[in-house]
């Protein structure tokens, strides 16, 4: 299970390895790559903006968890750009207000991704570690892919990581909207759940 550009890559390792052992599984990749997978199933959604290709397919992974036992091994796996293409938003806040905030921070304002995550980390059902909960009471191995990252130091103050736990807080989220003069161009919705 797992999201991230590219990512396909690293699921074919795991279909070649595990075989007939391999019992299914999903990946969201970035639109535009070709489907390369054959026992794992495959969405491709937007990135940088996430789109509800996005959705369908985090809908699709918890689909898959719902019925894990503790005799269960999933294997996680994230990439660049998890952070847009594993987005399920929390209820109260919809699809079109992470859409709108991630524009708005990212692409209109530039912000940088660490501190656009600090925001939609906390909008969404699956990011910062939430995946767990639903994996549980499953084992997992994470694995974590991406050259560019040094885990070390990302583990220490993790925004990125999201099958794991992550260390930002609501207040963290309200102050970077702020600092990107954001805060009143976002949605009612976000600012709402943010402060609650």
């Amino acid at each position: 299970l797992g999201a991230g550009k590219g990512l396909q890559r690293v699921a074919k390792a795991l279909e070649d390895v595990l075989g007939e052992h391999l019992t299914g599984g999903h990946i969201i990749d970035k639109k535009g790559y070709p489907v390369v997978l054959q026992r794992i199933e495959v969405t491709l959604g937007g990135h940088p903006v996430p789109d509800e290709d996005c959705v369908r397919g985090c809908r699709r992974i918890l689909e898959l968890t719902a019925d894990l036992t503790k005799d269960d091994l999933v294997f996680t796996c994230i990439g660049n750009g998890v952070s847009a293409l594993m987005t399920l938003p929390v209820s109260g806040v919809t699809l079109e207000d992470v859409m709108e905030t991630t524009r708005i921070m990212q692409i209109e304002r530039g912000a940088p991704t660490n501190e656009l995550n600090p925001v939609r980390n906390h909008l969404d059902q699956l990011k910062g570690g939430r995946i767990a909960r639903h994996i549980h009471p499953a084992r997992a191995i994470h694995i974590l892919t991406g050259s560019s990252l040094n885990y070390a130091a990302v583990m220490d103050r993790n925004i990125w990581l999201h099958t794991m736990p992550e260390r930002s807080t609501y207040a963290e989220a309200v102050e970077m909207l702020h600092k990107w003069q954001a805060w009143d161009a976002v949605s009612p919705g976000v600012r709402r759940f943010l402060q609650e």
